[in-house]
């Protein structure tokens, strides 16, 4: 028998919003005796789907009435952003990298918030909610003071975190680090419709008049607040839209599939083997939700994931965001993935950062 979770594990568990109750239930249901990946495949008919299941940005991108139907609802306040900041960015040195410098001295997150500004409605700028962590809310809060917010109007900036749980290694004992302490993670983007919800901030958004939430990947600064999708978005009065781009033939990520009839993001990893090929477009995590998604949460499936730490494999829980297609009324999106239209320049590790400087600069410039 595994020896129960310690008290200050549970302590810190609790503390972001979860239970040590849930966590020994995930670990004694998905790990069992030994980590087995196949308890993430999923069952039914799967089928990948063609260019007809999809919009292409090509297709709305000089359509003036979406851009109008758009930016009237910015300006009137219907919009908020929301950046996942709450990464380990474990292939990045471990730094907090919303804070990492991308031009001059203007970061990832101060690309997020100047994106903002160019935006301004009647109350100002969109409010722009910011998803930390235990591991990145401290540093980010010094990084923005620091930085005077890069002008933009501190009451516009809300911070809420994610939760929290613990490592175990694949036998399903409780991981510990080199000190012996145990290693805590967060809980993956899926959190954010949780955690937002744990938060407080739904009724003051909706009493601010937000509508749609845009969520982007802090480290994808390209993905930008695009009038013309919104108004895609807000026509075609599903509850998510999901922006996707052509696969390069190297992409493991996130992809739509029909799954039992149902166009959903389903994650590579819960691909049985004989299932697995290369689709044709790829999920890129930016998505434009409706603010009933916040309000009544999909229960998203909490997954086992294989990571390495220090060299050494262990498992962690995670909610996956995407996995919101599978309860709610999606579109999905194709838009572009290079030069200056792109909406998908992922920065994963320093050497993305080196090679891809110069085309986030002038992407995020095309607004």
């Amino acid at each position: 028998m595994k020896d129960a979770l310690p008290n200050q594990v549970v302590d810190m568990i609790a503390r972001y919003g979860l239970t040590g109750d849930l966590i020994e239930k995930l670990r004694s249901e998905t790990l069992g005796s030994h980590f087995d990946p196949a308890r993430n495949h999923i069952r039914g008919e799967v089928r990948v789907p063609s260019t007809t299941d999809y919009d292409n940005y090509s297709d709305i991108s000089s359509q003036r009435d979406l851009e109008n139907i758009g930016r009237q609802a910015i300006a009137s306040g219907k919009l908020a952003l929301l950046v996942l900041n709450g990464g380990m960015a474990t292939r990045f040195g471990g730094v907090v990298k919303g804070t990492v410098s991308v031009d001059a001295d203007m970061s990832f997150l101060g690309l997020k918030l100047t994106d903002g500004l160019r935006h301004i409605g009647e109350q100002g700028p969109p409010l722009i909610l910011l998803m930390n962590s235990f591991a990145t809310d401290k540093l980010t809060v010094e990084h923005l003071n620091a930085n005077h917010h890069f002008g933009y109007p501190r009451n516009r900036i809300w911070t809420f975190e994610q939760c929290v749980s613990v490592r175990f290694n694949p036998d399903g004992t409780l991981y510990r680090d080199g000190a012996g302490q145990p290693s805590y993670h967060g809980t993956g983007h899926g959190d954010a419709v949780h955690a937002l919800g744990l938060s407080g901030l739904v009724p003051r958004l909706k009493e601010a008049g937000v509508e749609t939430v845009f969520v982007t990947n802090v480290d994808n600064a390209v993905a930008t607040i695009d009038p013309v999708i919104y108004g895609h978005h807000i026509q075609s009065a599903q509850a998510a839209t999901i922006e996707l781009v052509e696969n390069d033939g190297g992409d493991t990520g996130g992809a739509p599939y029909w799954l039992d009839g149902h166009l959903q993001l389903v994650e590579h990893f819960r691909l049985p083997p004989a299932m697995r090929c290369n689709p044709p477009v790829f999920n890129t995590n930016t998505f434009w939700l409706n603010l009933d998604v916040f309000e009544s949460p999909p229960p998203l499936t909490w997954f086992a994931v294989s990571k390495d730490v220090d060299q050494a494999p262990v498992v962690q829980f995670e909610r996956l965001l995407g996995e919101v297609s599978a309860f709610v009324k999606s579109q999905f999106l194709c838009v572009p993935r290079s030069g200056v239209e792109s909406r998908f320049i992922p920065v994963k590790r320093p050497d993305d950062l080196n090679q891809k400087r110069l085309a986030i600069v002038n992407a995020w410039c095309r607004s």
